[in-house]
């Protein structure tokens, strides 16, 4: 029932927001602003893309397990921080 109940909020709100995107801006003024805000929309979209590509680069070029082999260092530095556990 709660299941039915998310998808049916969310299936309303969507059919909403696709009404008054589908809707032409009754002020020019209004328009220019949308177009700004798409415009800039698009520029963070590409900025992300080109994130995203390099970061696949640099993940190809990391050896496998460097990362996790990382994270468990911090996490056992973290540890003797948060213990005062200091063996050196």
């Amino acid at each position: 029932a709660l299941m039915n109940e998310i998808i049916r909020i969310t299936l309303t709100e969507y059919y909403a927001l696709s009404e008054k995107i589908t809707k032409p801006c009754p002020l020019e003024d209004e328009q220019e602003m949308v177009d700004a805000m798409m415009e800039k929309y698009l520029d963070n979209e590409r900025i992300l893309d080109a994130y995203f590509a390099r970061l696949k680069e640099l993940l190809k070029q990391s050896p496998p397990g460097r990362l996790e082999l990382e994270m468990k260092q911090r996490q056992i530095e973290n540890l003797i921080k948060k213990h005062g556990l200091n063996f050196i």
